[in-house]
């Protein structure tokens, strides 16, 4: 089986991880010190006492900041999808079975039940646009906007998958909303490297020393978390067509 020339970007994380955790030990003994915002700041080294209890007791806090989450959503919306056969069947309008278009018929009454209800808790007092006013990432509707694409897909498609047949027990429910998660573990183990480099970056004051703006580190932190995606999805692929 054929493997792709260029290296796990997981690997390249952890190349700068070590990089980072060099640069913040050598800066601290050379006691390089910058001055920001009228207050000289010192690099703090990782691997010292300090650092290491650090690195040892927040491994696991670091993930606090990676949108897994979103991430394990969006495959468990990608797998019900294909696994229900909703998206095939919608790609393919016009040249369906009866049973395929009654089961599309089902999956689009139970897709505007659904919206319905949205528009009932958003109208009922539940809040759900509060917010929108000052920007939607500042509503429940943008803080859950991940999920609630997750639902708009998930519920059509089960709906879809029982009156098809793709469905026959509770078993493969789970399984469609499963399937797309272990192909997708390269990815979180991305995600987990990622964290731990930004924390790092974090943690020793990189960031305060060379100047990097909060706002730049937001940017940073998103092209790092989801930049393997793709990349992980060509590699699937790839290792597919050679198997």
């Amino acid at each position: 089986m054929h493997k792709p020339s260029f290296p796990h970007p997981a690997a390249v994380y952890l190349v700068l991880l070590v990089i980072v955790i060099i640069a913040s030990w050598i800066g601290n003994v050379l006691e390089m010190r910058s001055t920001m915002s009228f207050a000289t700041l010192t690099i703090r080294s990782i691997p010292g006492a300090d650092g290491m209890r650090w690195m040892v007791s927040d491994a696991s806090a670091s993930l606090r900041h990676a949108p897994i989450g979103n991430a394990l959503m969006l495959f468990m919306t990608a797998g019900v999808l294909k696994s229900s056969g909703l998206w095939k069947a919608a790609s393919n309008l016009g040249r369906l079975a009866p049973r395929e278009n009654a089961s599309l018929v089902v999956a689009g009454v139970s897709l505007l039940l659904l919206m319905l209800l949205f528009v009932m808790g958003t109208v009922s007092g539940s809040r759900l646009a509060a917010g929108l006013a000052s920007g939607i990432q500042d509503s429940p509707l943008g803080r859950g906007a991940v999920f609630m694409v997750m639902m708009v897909a998930a519920v059509p498609s089960m709906a879809y998958g029982l009156a098809s047949g793709a469905f026959q027990s509770s078993h493969d429910c789970v399984e469609a909303f499963a399937c797309m998660i272990r192909p997708m573990a390269h990815f979180l183990i991305c995600m987990l490297v990622a964290s731990q480099l930004l924390d790092a970056i974090t943690y020793s004051r990189l960031d305060s020393f060379f100047g990097l703006s909060t706002r730049f580190m937001q940017v940073l932190a998103f092209v790092l978390y989801w930049l393997p995606l793709p990349i992980i999805m060509y590699r699937n692929q790839k290792t597919r067509r050679n198997i």
